[in-house]
């Protein structure tokens, strides 16, 4: 399958945000080859386009990675704060060179500390517009169960409405389990496949 040209998608996460309501929550699905171009277009339209801000979950990449990539495609950084789950667990903990904007949690593993994080993170976000970006459920699967992360999501995206906070979650359809797909589909307004 051709990969889709980054106008493209950008186009089709558009137009599915459209009408959506206020305070809206998505899956977004795609394939793995698609992962990174459909993460930096969702990203370039809520923060460039629909001047939203928020808070990234990044379970791929490093928070030091995804802000280059994320800079060198013209997204706008500088309302978004970033949880990292990568950095602390390849790099000891003492040669982080910590920034503002940015909370490192331990491990993959650690559901907890990043609900905390979202909890802290969403009062400091100074707009009216607010969303949540979690790259990749499918890699909180690699590390934790899905009975687990079913109610990690439960949680989340409860918390996310309770907070007022709009958001995507990005997962791979094909490591899904089909029942596990459609309770998830359940918490979400809507599923978007690119």
């Amino acid at each position: 399958m051709a990969a889709v040209e980054d106008s493209e998608v950008i186009g089709k996460l558009r137009s599915e945000i459209k009408g959506l309501p206020a305070e809206w929550i998505v899956l977004v699905e795609t394939p793995g080859d698609r992962l990174m171009e459909v993460n930096t277009g969702m990203l370039k339209v809520l923060l460039n386009e629909m001047d939203y801000s928020g808070i990234y979950i990044t379970l791929n990449r490093s928070y030091e990675n995804i802000s280059q990539l994320m800079k060198g495609k013209g997204i706008k950084t500088n309302n978004l704060f970033f949880i990292d789950g990568v950095t602390l667990q390849n790099v000891t903990p003492g040669k982080v060179k910590r920034e503002d904007g940015v909370v490192y949690i331990e491990s993959i593993r650690s559901l907890t500390d990043m609900t905390i994080a979202v909890t802290q993170l969403v009062p400091k976000i100074e707009s009216n517009k607010k969303f949540l970006f979690l790259d990749s459920l499918s890699t909180l699967l690699l590390f934790n169960s899905p009975e687990l992360i079913g109610r990690f999501s439960h949680a989340l995206t409860t918390k996310m409405r309770a907070m007022g906070v709009s958001g995507a979650i990005v997962s791979l359809p094909e490591e899904l389990d089909p029942s596990f797909r459609q309770m998830l589909g359940a918490l979400c307004d809507k599923v978007i496949k690119v």
